[in-house]
């Protein structure tokens, strides 16, 4: 029974990841098409909406989509919509494989690492849920800003405040399991089957890299023509 959860849980976080790489292929393909103008036409992402040190910056960067050729704010619009409804898609992968991380590497720690490590493993729940309302938030957002409506869903401290727990927790997530794996690793204490799952996981990054680069040229492209 030990071993079958062992396998289940590698199995289940090389499904994470593949779910998580195709995911960010698409967003990053929607992102080539987001552009606004402030002032001048230039480029944003999401990572701009979601990290902005004031509520300003948000507005500025949705208002300014409207003041751009009708086709073009249109594309915007719709890619933005896009990123944001394929993000909730990538959260369970994202989260999801930091999740079974922690909890495979909290096995395998004395009484006190297993406390830590599980609870790492759960805040990805809080990070999980922060990332939903910060996706409505935007969600709404745009549509008010789309039909000039004035206001937002939560106070923008608010939001700032799941940023924080999102971040937070993914980031803490990650560096402690991928310590404790690099330790695990240099001590040898691994299982051989192990090595196998390591490399599907290698392999899907390889993909990635090589992907990435096919779809951002037609955003580059769309993009360099808007900014002429």
């Amino acid at each position: 029974m030990i071993m079958l959860i062992h396998i289940t849980g590698w199995v289940l976080f090389c499904a994470a990841i593949a779910l998580l790489i195709a995911v960010a292929l698409l967003m990053q393909w929607l992102g080539g098409f987001l552009v606004t103008r402030d002032v001048l036409v230039r480029d944003f992402t999401l990572l701009d909406l979601e990290l902005a040190s004031t509520e300003m910056e948000i507005d500025n960067t949705l208002k300014g989509i409207a003041q751009l050729e009708p086709a073009t704010a249109g594309k915007v619009g719709r890619s933005l919509k896009g990123i944001l409804y394929a993000d909730f898609l990538f959260m369970p992968a994202a989260y999801g494989a930091i999740f079974i991380a922690c909890m495979k590497v909290a096995w395998k720690m004395p009484e006190s690492g297993q406390v830590y490590f599980s609870i790492l493993g759960w805040l990805q729940v809080a990070a999980w849920i922060s990332d939903i309302v910060e996706n409505i938030y935007l969600l709404n957002k745009t549509g008010k800003i789309r039909n000039g409506i004035a206001g937002a869903l939560l106070p923008f401290s608010m939001y700032q405040r799941l940023a924080v727990v999102k971040w937070g927790c993914s980031l803490l997530g990650v560096v402690s399991t991928l310590s404790a794996l690099l330790y695990f690793w240099i001590s040898g204490w691994y299982r051989g089957e192990s090595l196998g799952y390591l490399l599907v996981i290698v392999a899907e990054l390889a993909i990635f890299a090589v992907l990435m680069r096919m779809v951002k040229k037609p955003g580059n492209a769309w993009r360099a023509a808007v900014h002429q």
